[in-house]
């Protein structure tokens, strides 16, 4: 049966990991050319990092080397992320939580 899906971000589990030793955050888009901007927070919603870039093959792969936004280093047992992402060649756009 054929569905569609609006979302603009493929997570992997597999790939999205979080150790002691750092944290991959991870997603693939359905086209190549990507704009995105990932922002950590931790479970209360405190913020702790922003990551900003751009792909030209369609997967976001960003290492976290646990240090928050001024360099601290981060002691939470986990971290809520939240992925905006803007695809340029069709003009689309979305915010939606990461894995």
């Amino acid at each position: 049966m054929p569905f569609f899906s609006s979302n603009l971000c493929q997570f992997k589990q597999f790939f999205s990991t979080f150790t002691s030793r750092g944290g991959t955050l991870y997603a693939k888009l359905p086209e190549p050319n990507g704009d995105y901007v990932i922002e950590l927070k931790s479970p209360s919603g405190v913020h702790i990092r922003t990551f900003t870039g751009s792909t030209s093959n369609g997967v976001i792969n960003v290492h976290w080397d646990l240090t928050d936004d001024h360099g601290n280093q981060c002691t939470n047992e986990s971290v809520d992320s939240v992925f905006h992402v803007t695809l340029p060649g069709s003009g689309r756009s979305q915010l939606m939580k990461g894995p």
